[in-house]
């Protein structure tokens, strides 16, 4: 009871500024993937305006297949358009997305941990952040390709679920330790002090995870109201109230796990 208790006392420190962050955060990329899908829209709009050229050259391979003067100018008028996108989707995006990562995520766990936020401290926040994203994309690769990788879809769903939980713990544990040492030592310590305590830290990261699951949640289903039902954002003014409720309810687990991580 005293790690709860002690916790609410640290979390009213510093609430109000922890969720004007993490609510900024979360909407700059909302409003950031609004503006995605209106470009995704614009670019397969442009594409569409090529269709009676792909058609006309279908024909024309089709009656001289020896012809290919059509096929290089379509191949020449495509390429650009689909380079642009994809650098917008797989390059530009992700990058923002990452950045605003590092800078949010890192103030409020900086603050939670009572550390400084220096140049030193953001390169190490984003330098574990980098390795913990990796290997969950390169986990969903495989999910999404290998669809024999479970036997059953809800088999498959469980074993991704879990293994996000298991990077998502030590990604939490990692941002815990920050103060202490090199990359290297505070990936050793945050695996020895982990195994350790897992007893006394795995149900507050447990709830953590969940409640970080559940904010992502109700963000996509804000953006599908707002996005594909046209829902205006006002409408959604009781889903956003439930997302600022559970943004609270996250603030408080990352400063319980940071408790149970150091306090005794």
């Amino acid at each position: 009871m005293n790690l709860f208790s002690d916790s609410w006392k640290d979390l009213k420190k510093h609430i109000a500024l922890l969720f004007i962050v993490e609510f900024v955060f979360l909407f700059a990329n909302f409003f950031l993937f609004v503006y995605v899908k209106s470009k995704v829209f614009e670019y397969l709009t442009l594409l569409k305006q090529y269709l009676p050229l792909i058609e006309s050259v279908q024909q024309e391979l089709a009656n001289n297949p020896n012809e290919v003067t059509q096929l290089a100018a379509l191949v020449q008028n495509l390429e650009p358009v689909a380079d642009k996108m994809m650098l917008f989707l797989f390059v530009v995006v992700p990058l923002i997305v990452f950045i605003t990562w590092c800078i949010a995520q890192g103030f409020i766990w900086g603050k939670i941990t009572h550390i400084k936020l220096s140049k030193r401290y953001f390169a190490k926040f984003a330098s574990g952040s980098v390795i913990g994203f990796l290997v969950i994309s390169s986990f969903l690769s495989i999910f999404i390709k290998e669809k024999s990788f479970f036997e059953f879809f809800d088999a498959r769903l469980l074993g991704l679920l879990g293994f996000i939980f298991v990077v998502y713990f030590f990604m939490t544990a990692f941002y815990n330790h920050l103060d202490e040492g090199t990359l290297s030592s505070t990936l050793r310590k945050v695996l020895i002090q982990n195994i350790k305590r897992i007893a006394k830290t795995f149900l507050p990261l447990f709830l953590l995870f969940v409640s970080s699951f559940l904010l992502f949640v109700l963000l996509s289903y804000l953006f599908v109201n707002v996005t594909l039902k046209e829902t205006i954002l006002l409408h959604s003014i009781p889903l956003v109230l439930l997302m600022c409720g559970m943004i609270g309810i996250n603030l408080f687990l990352r400063i319980v796990v940071y408790n149970a991580l150091h306090k005794r």
